[in-house]
Formats: C-alpha cells, structure tokens, sequence
C-alpha cells in the first residue's frame, strides 16, 4: 500500500537563500520595529556629541531625504567609539536596533533638545559604523531638512530645541550688551519673513566671516542654534555648539540670493 503522499517528506529546495534576520532599509522612516535589527548602507553624520554626565556619545544623523535621527552609544562602549572621527562624514551601520525615547531623556545642551523623535538608534556591542566615502558621489541630500524662518517665528509651542536653518543676511551689527561683545544679525527666508540672530560664541570664532556677510547681505546656514521664545518674539541664538557655513552651496542658498532687499 503506498503512503499518501502528504505524509512523505519534501525534498529541500536548494534554491532557497538562508533567512536574513536584518532588514536593509534606506531610510528612517522605514525603521518600526524594536524587535528587528537592521543595516542602512548610506547615512551623514552632521554632529557628533559627548554627554559627559550620562556618559554617553550620540551620532546626530540624516538620511538621503533629510531626515534626522539620534545614534546612542552606552556608556561600555563609548570607549571604543570616543577615538572615531566621523563628524560630517558618510557612513554604513549594520547590525543596530532602536529604542523608545522617553520625551524626558531626549539628548539635550543646556536644557535643549538636539532632535525629538519617538525612536533613536540604539548602538550595541554587534554595531558595525564604517565610514562610506562613496555616498557623497550618489547625490545624497548633503543638508538636513530645514524648517523655514517663517515656522520659526510663528512658533508657538515653547519647545526648547536645538535647531538648523538658513537665511539671507538683511542687517547686522556689533553689540556690546554688560561689556560682552554681540553681533545681531536679521535673517530673511524667501516668504519674506525675518528673525533675529543672536551671535555671543560664533562671533569669537569667525568675526572676520560675519562681518563680511552682514556687508555683502550674503547668506548663512546655521546649524544647532537655540530657538528663544520671548514676550517680544522668537530669536535665535547661538551656543559653543553651533556651526555656521557662510553662503552655502545648495539650491536654497542661490534663490535667497535673488530676492530684492
């Protein structure tokens, strides 16, 4: 009597590709799932920051959309990262997970917060980062998305952030508020709309450069500077943590240079 065959064992399929417990994924919004590991090959590191009183090293990162995410390294293993210089670099992570933040242990300077997400990328002792020196040649968006000056003095919500931006320069000039030496600048976005640029630390930095762009009415790209909501309205203003690039080279950049002043 012959067996029925669904009780017979099939024959492997050799054509079959092993299971892949990590998922590939070329941005942050394909990343949900707590449970799963994954591996992006192409990321930009803009910042790379040490929280000396949690002890703890943090990636501020974007993909090729623009879209920022925090990297956390823990405490037993920022000795090995410490020595890694991937500021303003390209680079691949594999084998990550990502952790729930809590909206209270967001990474923050000064009671300000770098980026708020609901995920960060939890860094683990199976974390790959390489730098990817290819990335830079495949058009990956080389800027964060940038909220318009516009949305920045319409803010109402009083949320402490650390933000980035751009402007066109419309006026400027030196401050010497209590003896301390202050530029204020005036930003403009091509809504038309201005905000005030406090400058104490940048100023010490590259005077030369702000002096210059206040006198050509040029632009600047400002990067991790505090959002001040006051009675009078919302400022801008810079900590030992921002960066400013002077008439960048991107699309936004040169359609502010063609607006009337």
């Amino acid at each position: 009597m012959e067996l029925d065959p669904v009780f017979n064992p099939a024959d492997v399929d050799t054509d079959i590709e092993p299971w892949d417990p990590y998922f590939t994924v070329d941005s942050f919004a394909s990343i949900t799932n707590p449970h799963a590991y994954y591996n992006m090959d192409k990321v930009r590191v803009d910042f790379v920051w040490f929280d000396q009183n949690a002890n703890k090293l943090y990636y501020f990162l974007h993909d090729k959309h623009g879209e920022k995410i925090a990297a956390e390294v823990p405490p037993n293993l920022v000795a090995s990262y410490k020595e890694k210089d991937f500021a303003q670099t390209f680079v691949s992570i594999n084998n990550f997970q990502v952790g729930y933040v809590d909206p209270t242990q967001y990474p923050r300077y000064q009671n300000y917060s770098f980026v708020r997400r609901d995920w960060l990328i939890a860094v683990n002792s199976n974390t790959v980062i390489t730098e990817n020196p290819f990335s830079e040649e495949t058009g990956f968006q080389m800027h964060t998305w940038l909220p318009s000056i516009r949305s920045l003095v319409e803010d109402k919500t009083h949320r402490k952030m650390l933000i980035d931006t751009i402007g066109r320069v419309i006026r400027g000039g030196l401050k010497q508020p209590k003896g301390v030496n202050t530029c204020e600048i005036w930003l403009r976005d091509l809504t038309g709309a201005e905000i005030k640029f406090v400058s104490i630390h940048t100023l010490r930095k590259v005077a030369i450069r702000i002096a210059k762009v206040i006198q050509q009415q040029g632009t600047i790209y400002l990067t991790r500077v505090m959002l001040v909501h006051t009675k009078s309205g919302n400022l801008l203003v810079d900590t030992e943590l921002t960066g400013v690039e002077f008439d960048p080279a991107f699309h936004k950049s040169e359609a502010l240079m063609k607006i009337s002043i």
